[in-house]
This record gives structure tokens, C-alpha cells and sequence, in this order.
């Protein structure tokens, strides 16, 4: 999941001069909230924290670093996709 997650940004990387004209894609934007409350949610679950491998438990902690630096150039979208979220499931 960590090179996935490392390949997708070089591309979003890549594609900047795209981005900067139609904006950032709303797939990805979501999948940053996603993986956000994810990386969440296993951090305070401290039984799944026990039963991850040496390997696993690396490599989340280098996603758990990582997603948050990269989400903060992206927090304004961010906030717009959760309360167009929150305001569409209620």
C-alpha cells in the first residue's frame, strides 16, 4: 500500500500544470480522507496494533507520517469534501 500510495503522488505530482488549471481530481481527494480516517482508526485500535508484523507495523507508521504533511496542501479540499459529504448523508 506504501508504494501505491508513493506512486499515485508522483503522478499527482507530475500532472501539477493539469491540476492547476481544472483543480485537483475529487477521487483522490477523497481517498486522502479516506486514508486518513483509516490510518485513524487503526492508530486507536491498539489490538490490531499488536497483531501486525514487524514489516506491517513499519509500514504503517511511515503512511501515519506521511498522510498528514501531504494532506495539509490539500486541506482546504479536504474540508470541502467532507461537509459536501456530511451534508448529503443527512
Amino acid at each position: 500500500m506504501h508504494l501505491d500510495f508513493q506512486a499515485l503522488n508522483l503522478w499527482i505530482d507530475k500532472a501539477r500544470q493539469v491540476i492547476a488549471e481544472d483543480g485537483i481530481p475529487g477521487p483522490y481527494v477523497e481517498m486522502l480522507c479516506d486514508l486518513e480516517d483509516l490510518i485513524n482508526d487503526t492508530a486507536q485500535d491498539k489490538a490490531s496494533l499488536k497483531g501486525m508484523t514487524k514489516t506491517k507495523a513499519k509500514s504503517f507508521n511511515v503512511m501515519k507520517h506521511k498522510v498528514p504533511k501531504l494532506n495539509k496542501a490539500y486541506a482546504a479540499e479536504m474540508k470541502r469534501w467532507r461537509d459536501v459529504c456530511t451534508t448529503s448523508l443527512f
